[in-house]
């Protein structure tokens, strides 16, 4: 099922569009939000009124006439926490407008062999630590991050296979357990991921981009489509599974119960058997050792069947989906590095490749599922700013 990206009211699509570029003149904002000049003007009037507005003289660009003056956010007046659980850690961060982060909690987690309760148990302890240093006035929600399936109208993860969840119903549980009432939404860390990397493409507004992160526990996929909506629509397709494409029929048995699967040769816990570590070395271990990794120093053979794989889901997935921007992210990132020309070549065999270009590229956040789980949190802001002011 297709989902819109909320657009709400005026104050709130200028306040979307300023969060999207930073600073704007007023002409600049209303040719990007697709508004009336006079609804624009309201809208800067409320959204000085609420304080997440400010404007600034620009610096003189020697032309005759008195410049437009910039439409700039005020970054500290809303804030968002993004809650990610991942198999071996859960990892606090707190988002103000300006897509500023800071790290607040980054705790040593088994969530495999914990129950959801358990794990849900300790996060909320992490988020009520974080009330007593941030001011829960301008926290305007909180965005939980999972590695799987999840229904965010509903709040449930369904599946989830690296934590070994299934129908836990997340926001029900976790919200009882905080100290203070606070918005909570639920999202599938990679769609997260694809949303912030939409939009820092805002320059060239793809038509449809692929998100494929590396994950320790598996493969994160999701699809963004533009839409029709001016300056910043984005349409989340459907929950792409992309880690549970198969590539080979007579591979070894995956976790969902099909054989030779995508992430079986990519995933961090796959990686580490590649590359002779110890199967107690982190995500960022891995990823550490791969970008240390010169190309002419590693061994004969280690990455075939990895890059194989990689090749053979990158057609298939080109050839089904048809996307013009393909992001390779997490531990994909450094493996497309090391083997950028190979997966090119790969990828120049999908015959939707051949007739409409793909581009192929590495993630430009290094912090993407926290930035889209931000702008998820900060929805109901971007609906209607007004919200600020009842809370």
């Amino acid at each position: 099922m297709s989902t819109p990206m909320a657009v709400g009211s005026a104050s709130g699509r200028v306040l979307r569009v300023l969060y999207q570029y930073g600073q704007l003149t007023r002409a600049e904002t209303t040719a990007r939000s697709g508004l009336a000049r006079s609804a624009v003007g309201n809208a800067v009037t409320e959204l000085e009124e609420i304080g997440l507005l400010t404007l600034k003289e620009p610096v003189p660009q020697g032309r005759k006439g008195r410049p437009s003056p910039l439409l700039c956010i005020v970054p500290d007046r809303c804030s968002a926490l993004v809650l990610q659980i991942a198999p071996r850690e859960i990892h606090l961060v707190v988002v103000d407008l300006g897509m500023r982060h800071r790290s607040l909690r980054r705790i040593t987690w088994n969530a495999c062999s914990a129950t959801p309760k358990a794990t849900l148990e300790t996060a909320a302890k992490a988020i009520n630590d974080a009330f007593i240093e941030l001011d829960p006035s301008i926290l305007c929600g909180i965005a939980v991050s999972l590695p799987g399936v999840v229904d965010t109208d509903r709040g449930v993860a369904e599946s989830i296979l690296p934590l070994n969840w299934s129908s836990i119903p997340v926001v029900e549980l976790l919200s009882p357990m905080l100290t203070h009432t606070v918005p909570i939404t639920l999202g599938h860390d990679a769609t997260f991921g694809a949303l912030a990397e939409y939009r820092a493409r805002h320059a060239s507004a793809p038509k449809r981009l692929l998100y494929l992160t590396g994950e320790f526990g598996g493969i994160g996929s999701s699809v963004i489509t533009r839409s029709t909506d001016p300056g910043f629509g984005a349409v989340v397709d459907y929950p792409l599974q992309a880690g549970h494409l198969c590539v080979d029929p007579a591979g070894n048995a995956c976790e969902c119960g099909s054989n030779g699967c995508l992430e079986n040769y990519l995933k961090g816990s796959a990686l580490t058997d590649a590359l002779n570590m110890t199967s107690e070395a982190s995500y960022k271990e891995i990823y550490d050792y791969l970008e240390q990794l010169d190309r002419a120093a590693v061994p004969h053979g280690v990455f075939d069947q990895p890059i194989h794989a990689l090749k053979i889901g990158l057609i298939s997935l080109i050839n089904t989906l048809g996307p013009d921007v393909v992001v390779l992210a997490g531990l994909l990132a450094p493996i497309y590095r090391l083997f950028e020309e190979q997966l090119l070549l790969g990828i120049d065999s999908a015959i939707v490749a051949r007739l409409t270009p793909t581009h192929l590229s590495t993630s430009m956040h290094n912090e993407a599922t926290i930035l889209g789980g931000a702008e998820t949190a900060f929805g109901r802001v971007f609906a209607e700013p007004s919200i600020l002011l009842s809370d």
